[in-house]
């Protein structure tokens, strides 16, 4: 059974006996004009109609007819009329055939007025997805081109074969008139649909597209321009939400510490703060690598064999900064110090302190032993220390000074402790005039407490209050106090009663000489402690090596793909509705909700 064209006219059932009937020959005269019109479109000769005595039936049909019916409004000729019915009867069966039947297109488009037949073909794909409604009406525009204004119909076409880089840049600029009454603007939909497309092509781009870009397409297709290289460093937008993770993605070094804390990005802090850690002596900074770079990983490797081995190893003492992790890593190493006079001055002085405080907490425990071996080390490494012309020289020979006077039971121990105090003869050493204000004073100070010695010393006199606690010459009152509480806390502990006496000793001297009492002042263990609490020009260096952001979002689908492609018909379709006065049934294209991969 064949069925009926859509918009066909049906012939009246009521013919007896093979009678033509009026309505019928009516119709047959309307096909013959229109081949007839038709035939002369293409410049072909017409046939010659049949004579009236061949076909009197027709002949007197003919005269009986009555004047051809005008055209339905708006179409100026039958052709028009003709193509236009024909793009109608296409978008008709498109719809039918996509599941979305139109039954007003169906129903009226024989009678329909141009705009009316227009409206009805439009309101009818409005169901479609837009590309596919696009695609429908842009195909249809060669046979009825008032479906779309000339500037939508131009972007239709490109939309349909996906090359909206085929029109030219005119057609992609904003424009104050272009936004429809539905919100769109369709110029700017086109725009994001142009500028992407290009963007995958390779196509130039400016950094200011790139970024109004960053702004509206769905995260995961950004990822994916980033992964596939085609966004640059300063397409990353100013401000938003997206401006953090998309600068981590392309320029990670300009994010601020707080930018890291936001976005929860642990690896690029432990890389960051690789190097800060370690010049504050922070060690733990080598127990996990795996997020450093490759330059961190190989540092790494290198101090981790320094702590293994507990030698230094020279080629890293030129990394000032570095010098606390040394130290903490092999505090016992041998140090060369005729090649690294600096680095050997710095470690052993610091190392002799260490080790003369040492020997007092092991005396407050009543560890003899281990406080002569402490104070017998001590003197060893000053006395190679001090033939250094050096600061460093003249601490180690006042630590020996303050050995000497430790437990002096003789005059010639005093004469020996000022010796090594004194100034020094012509070519000899480091002048004295050389050392800093600070050291000066404090070396006038400790010659002045040796020679009080020598005439006369308390048996509860404590030379050195501050070292006895474990603390630096003149700490302030809350850190020497709360070394004083802990220390007495741990002696009552463990029942060493003389070791509590000595600590209370050690606290009233401090007190005496703070409130000006005291007969003979304390000894300065070290000329100028401030010059060894960090090595000069210790600052470690700034990073520069951070690692790009690796993406936090899943490929993009299909649908995000698609979202600029999408967003560009849409608008295309609600300028096609405004133009026509329809309601665009059509929920805007949202960023898919994959990027709340984010969160």
């Amino acid at each position: 059974m064949t069925a009926t064209p859509l918009f066909s006219h049906a012939s009246s059932p009521d013919r007896a006996g093979g009678a033509v009937s009026r309505a019928e020959l009516v119709e047959r005269e309307r096909q013959r004009r229109l081949s007839l019109l038709a035939a002369r479109s293409a410049g072909e000769q017409p046939e010659p109609a049949a004579s009236a005595a061949q076909d009197p039936a027709g002949s007197a049909a003919a005269d009986a007819l009555p004047t051809e019916p005008a055209l339905p409004d708006g179409f100026p000729d039958e052709m028009k009329w003709r193509s236009a019915s024909t793009a109608a009867q296409e978008i008709a069966e498109a719809v039918r055939a996509a599941g979305f039947p139109s039954a007003a297109l169906e129903s009226q488009a024989a009678r329909a007025s141009q705009e009316t037949l227009a409206a009805l073909s439009v309101s009818a794909v409005l169901p479609l997805p837009p590309v596919r409604a696009v695609t429908v009406l842009a195909g249809r525009l060669a046979g009825f081109p008032d479906l779309l204004p000339y500037l939508q119909a131009a972007r239709a076409r490109a939309l349909a074969d996906d090359e909206p880089g085929r029109l030219p840049d005119t057609h992609t600029g904003p424009s104050a008139s272009s936004t429809c009454v539905h919100g769109a603007d369709p110029d700017e939909a086109w725009r994001h649909y142009t500028s992407y497309m290009k963007t995958i092509r390779w196509q130039r781009v400016t950094e200011e597209v790139q970024r109004e870009m960053t702004l509206h397409l769905p995260l995961p297709v950004i990822d994916d321009l980033i992964d596939g290289g085609h966004l640059r460093a300063r397409s990353v937008p100013p401000h938003g939400d997206r401006r953090a993770y998309l600068q981590a993605r392309l320029d990670p070094v300009r994010l601020s510490a707080q930018d890291l804390a936001d976005l929860g990005w642990d690896e690029e802090m432990t890389r960051r703060s690789f190097s800060a850690r370690l010049a504050e002596g922070d060690t733990s900074a080598l127990s996990d690598t795996s997020a450093l770079t490759e330059d961190q990983r190989s540092l790494a490797a290198d101090l981790a064999l320094v702590g293994k081995t507990g030698r230094i190893n020279a080629s890293l003492l030129e990394k000032r900064w570095l010098w606390r992790a040394l130290e903490e890593l092999a505090p016992s190493s041998p140090v060369d110090t005729r090649m690294h006079k600096q680095f050997a001055s710095w470690f052993l002085v610091r190392r002799i302190s260490r080790r003369i405080r040492n020997g007092h907490v092991a005396r407050l425990y009543d560890d003899h032993e281990k406080s002569a071996t402490h104070f017998r080390h001590a003197w060893n490494e000053a006395g190679a220390l001090k033939r250094l012309w050096t600061d460093g020289g003249w601490e180690a020979k006042n630590m020996r000074a303050y050995l000497l006077v430790l437990d002096a039971d003789s005059r010639l121990r005093y004469e020996e402790a000022l010796e090594e105090i004194s100034p020094v003869a012509q070519g000899s050493g480091m002048r004295e005039d050389q050392l800093s204000p600070e050291a000066r004073t404090n070396l006038e100070h400790n010659r002045a407490v040796v020679r009080g010695l020598m005439q006369h010393r308390d048996s509860d006199y404590v030379l050195s209050p501050y070292a006895v606690l474990g603390v630096k010459d003149l700490a302030p009152e809350e850190e020497w106090k709360e070394a004083w509480r802990r220390i007495r806390r741990a002696l009552r502990d463990r029942g060493r009663l003389d070791g509590e006496a000595a600590v209370n000793q050690a606290k009233d001297a401090i007190q005496e000489e703070q409130r000006g009492q005291a007969e003979v002042g304390s000894f300065r263990l070290l000329l100028s402690s401030r010059k060894w609490h960090v090595p000069l020009s210790g600052r470690a260096p700034s990073f520069a090596g951070s690692m790009p952001l690796p993406r936090r979002t899943a490929p993009a689908t299909a649908e995000e793909q698609e979202y600029v492609r999408n967003r560009a018909a849409e608008a295309i379709l609600r300028v096609a509705c405004d133009n026509f006065r329809l309601p665009y049934p059509g929920v805007p294209c949202m960023v898919p909700t994959s990027e709340s991969s984010l969160q």
